[in-house]
């Protein structure tokens, strides 16, 4: 009888430990996952970034850019002042992607930083980077409507092409 006990007893012990071993095998292939999610958001994060610089780059090569035709009045100009805000929405929008990747440092270097908070944080600060980055594109997008209304009614002779 007490064999038969002790058997019972190693064959509990020996499935708790497949059982557990398993499940511990599977947190640690969802921590995985989940890490993986949170690379390819950071990812996404930097490549918004990237295109934030593009466009205030492009848009600082047409402010001092000669190739292209610009209005000589300064009334006609002031919507250029549109390109203070579109830069303010978009800087701030690159500072929260990198905010979004001190999320994921944080993730991976402090042990105390869970997957959830991590996560949370993140989806926070991307999100909130496509939302100044859209605040950005709309300054810009009103900018490029009232260049094409002026480039298309403005008379040649008067505004013509800027001299080089």
């Amino acid at each position: 009888m007490p064999l038969a006990r002790c058997r019972r007893t190693l064959a509990t012990i020996a499935l708790f430990v497949l059982c557990a071993s398993s499940s511990m095998a599977e947190a640690q292939s969802s921590d995985r996952l989940n890490g993986k999610s949170l690379e390819a958001a950071v990812s996404f994060a930097q490549a918004l970034a990237q295109w934030e610089f593009v466009l205030i780059g492009g848009s600082l090569v047409v402010l001092v850019g000669t190739s292209h035709r610009h209005p000589t009045s300064r009334p006609k100009r002031a919507a250029y002042l549109l390109f203070l805000p579109g830069w303010f929405c978009l800087s701030w929008s690159i500072y929260l992607g990198t905010q979004a990747q001190g999320a994921y440092l944080a993730y991976l270097l402090v042990p105390v930083t869970t997957l959830e908070g991590a996560t949370q944080r993140l989806n926070e600060d991307i999100g909130n980077q496509i939302r100044w980055m859209f605040y950005g594109l709309a300054f810009f997008f009103v900018w490029l409507v009232l260049y094409l209304f002026w480039w298309i009614f403005s008379k040649r002779g008067t505004e013509g092409q800027s001299t080089s």
